[in-house]
C-alpha cells in the first residue's frame, strides 16, 4: 500500500518551522500553496516566498499575473505569511560587466514592482528591492 509521503514531508516541515520561527519555503503552483495552508497553523505561520521564472524554463511561475494570483492565495491563508519574490537568475551570473549584470538584475525588479510594490504586495510589505551589487543567483524582493 503506497503512502502520501507528500502530506508527511508537508507536515514534518509545519512541525520544523514550530521549532524554528521565521522558516520560510518557496512556491510557484497554487496546489502547493493550498497544501502548506492545509497543514500550516495560525498560531505559528510558514513565511513563504513565490517562486517566478526569469525566463529559462527551470522553476517559477511563468508570469507576473501568476505571481500576483499565487501571492494573493498566499496572503489569504490563516497560517501562511507571503515574504515576497525570489528568481533564480542564473544568466545575469555569467555576465562579466558588473554595469551590465546590474543592469539586468534591476530591469528585472523594476519590472515586478511597476506597480510599486511588487506582485501583491499584501498587509503592507514595504518594497525592498534585492541588492544587484553583490553575485546575483537567487534573489528575493520584499
Amino acid at each position: 500500500m503506497a503512502r502520501n509521503t507528500g502530506s508527511v514531508y508537508r507536515y514534518r516541515l509545519i512541525a520544523l518551522n514550530a521549532r524554528s520561527p521565521g522558516l520560510s519555503v518557496v512556491a510557484d503552483h497554487p496546489g502547493n500553496v493550498a497544501a502548506l495552508a492545509a497543514a500550516a497553523s495560525p498560531d505559528c505561520p510558514l513565511g513563504v516566498f513565490v517562486d517566478i521564472d526569469p525566463g529559462i524554463r527551470r522553476t517559477g511561475v511563468a508570469s507576473d499575473a501568476a505571481a500576483v494570483d499565487l501571492a494573493r492565495q498566499i496572503d489569504a491563508a490563516p497560517g501562511l505569511t507571503y515574504q515576497g519574490v525570489q528568481k533564480y537568475c542564473g544568466r545575469e551570473q555569467h555576465i562579466e560587466s558588473y554595469a551590465e549584470r546590474k543592469a539586468a538584475i534591476v530591469a528585472q525588479t523594476e519590472a515586478l514592482c511597476a506597480d510599486g510594490g511588487g506582485p501583491a504586495a499584501p498587509r503592507g510589505h514595504r518594497r525592498r528591492h534585492g541588492d544587484p551589487s553583490h553575485r546575483p543567483g537567487a534573489w528575493c524582493v520584499h
